[in-house]
């Protein structure tokens, strides 16, 4: 680097205790983003001046820091294991910048907004492109739990934190004793974070938030408790929510949402991630949060409970590898005539390993456009990238050598979670000046947790598999067992199914303009086929619709000035 170092640091006040600028500790120089307070920062810095990324281990909260060392002009760029505060950096030359969000840092002059177009097939595949990559050239982001040394303009990226997965030989917990000891951690990780004033919980009605619930009301019984609902959606959950916060004696707000706000939203430049929103429910967050914000200053949420625990479609693959399993425990050639009828038979999970199940079927977060999707959506062949998901995934699998389920875990955690969920949470909460709080993402759960085999987090109920099966134990002595054990609803997301309705007119319009705009990047014919299957009632093909027109607004964005 040449020229002088400057740290600018702008952050929402949301405690008087939280530090307004970067400080000094010895021969560093510091600027923290946590919504930590003053003291707790020092302590960060304390920690890294004596230990390094060592040190840093013992918090359980989310982080993202620059440490600039003097005397020798480093600088360090760390990013919290959590993944829940983002991390992005750019460079020429001779500058390097680096900020929290993007829109800051495009609109510096050495910047291009280039599009990577060489990740779109990654786009287009997850919804979401994985650190540290982007869809902009010139922008890198910081993986969560890595961190970068910056020294003489060269960059060196090291991973100081890895989870310890269970491995499989180790001996299990007795469920008695795993369900004391996941109860204490889950008390202390919501204890921790229910500190200072207009703390509040985000109330879902699912397991996870009423999980935190029950240990908040018995630490803080006054806490209130918010849920949102998308008005116009056949399906309302928030009564679910609004039950549980009577049972547990909580106050519940619901915060409903219209679906044209929504739009407007995606449609106008008050919330601009920098990137695409995976999902239109980032922009309903960002209206719920907006509505909410006089009320509160900090939220709980349940936020990452199915990564850590095995929930949403995890049970569903359980059920899916079960035929592996038994193939697995028969003599070897057995095994091997099997799996070869199998894979004639396209039953390709009964074909693969049982141990290696979840990299052999290529599972990890959404699965939107697949390659010959690809191909015939593109209009250039040579962004297809038949190989993406591959390519992406296995590096995540060969840092773990667990159980299949946990194995598939790890991959939730380093990707749909961090890059969809906390992604499009961070960004809507902090756009309203909320900060957000994840009890289940506590760093001494997480490790409890992954110490526990998959077949300790996924059960058997009668004919099927449920997942969370410790958060459920722990609610059955609070909640009726149709609430714990409820089924969930299969049906359109809310999104998905007012892109056929109320929408449809918003979707005609937003395809039509995808085919003029950027008929170079997408063949029109195959868009307007998914539009008019998908409003005939033929196929749901909302996530596919959302993917290209949360990009196509995106584009519009970085195009614009």
């Amino acid at each position: 680097m040449e020229g002088p170092m400057i740290l600018a640091h702008r952050r929402f006040q949301l405690r008087s205790d939280m530090p307004k600028g970067p400080f000094e500790k010895g021969e560093w120089l510091f600027s923290i983003d946590g919504g930590l307070s003053g003291a707790t920062e020092q302590k960060l810095a304390e920690a890294w001046v004596d230990k390094g990324a060592s040190g840093l281990d013992i918090f359980s909260g989310s982080f993202a820091m620059a440490a600039y060392h003097i005397p020798s002009e480093t600088l360090y760029l760390v990013r919290s294991p959590t993944g829940a505060r983002p991390l992005f950096w750019v460079r020429d030359q001779h500058r390097i910048a680096f900020c929290s969000e993007i829109p800051p840092l495009i609109e510096l002059p050495f910047v291009s907004r280039e599009i990577a177009m060489e990740n779109l097939a990654e786009y287009l595949s997850f919804r979401y492109i994985h650190a540290p990559r982007t869809l902009l050239k010139s922008v890198f982001a910081v993986e969560p739990g890595h961190l970068l040394r910056i020294q003489n303009n060269e960059v060196h990226r090291e991973e100081w934190y890895r989870p310890r997965w269970r491995h499989v030989q180790d001996p299990k917990l007795p469920d008695s004793e795993l369900l004391e000891q996941f109860n204490v951690h889950l008390r202390a990780a919501v204890e921790r974070r229910l500190s200072g004033d207009n703390v509040g919980l985000l109330l879902s009605g699912g397991l996870d938030s009423s999980a935190i619930l029950m240990h908040s009301s018995i630490l803080r019984p006054d806490i209130p408790t918010f849920t949102v609902a998308l008005d116009e959606h056949p399906m309302d959950e928030s009564p679910f929510a609004a039950r549980v916060a009577k049972v547990m004696g909580a106050e519940n707000t619901i915060v409903r949402i219209q679906s044209r706000a929504v739009i407007d939203t995606l449609r106008g430049n008050q919330f601009d991630m920098g990137q695409p929103m995976p999902t239109p429910a980032a922009a309903i967050q960002f209206l719920f949060f907006q509505e909410i914000r006089n009320q509160v200053s900090v939220l709980l949420s349940g936020d990452g409970g199915d990564e850590v625990l095995a929930g949403r479609t995890m049970p569903q693959l359980a059920f899916r590898m079960a035929p592996s399993r038994r193939i697995a425990q028969l003599p070897s050639l057995a095994q091997r005539m099997i799996r070869g009828v199998s894979r004639r038979a396209d039953r390709k999970d009964w074909a693969v390993p049982h141990d290696n199940f979840g990299q052999a079927r290529v599972i990890g977060g959404s699965r939107v456009f697949v390659a010959p999707e690809r191909v015939a959506l593109l209009t250039d062949p040579g962004l297809i990238r038949p190989g993406i998901r591959e390519s992406v995934l296995t590096r995540y699998y060969q840092e773990v050598d667990s159980d299949p389920i946990n194995d598939i875990l790890h991959i939730w955690q380093r990707g749909w979670l961090v890059e969809d969920s906390l992604t499009r949470a961070d960004r809507a909460s902090s756009a309203a000046r909320i900060e957000l709080r994840y009890p289940l993402l506590d760093t001494n759960l997480r490790h409890f947790c992954a110490q526990l085999s998959g077949s300790q987090k996924i059960r058997r109920n009668r004919f099927d598999f449920v997942g969370k099966w410790p958060l459920r134990q722990a609610l059955l002595e609070h909640l009726p067992s149709k609430l714990v054990y409820r089924p969930k609803r299969s049906l359109l997301s809310p999104m998905d199914q007012w892109l056929r309705l109320r929408g449809a007119d918003f979707a005609r319009d937003q395809i039509r303009e995808v085919c003029a705009d950027i008929p170079h990047i997408f063949l029109p014919k195959p868009l307007k086929q998914l539009l008019k299957e998908h409003l005939s009632g033929q196929a749901n093909h909302g996530l596919k619709l959302w993917t290209v027109i949360l990009f196509h607004l995106w584009w519009k964005r970085i195009n614009a000035s």
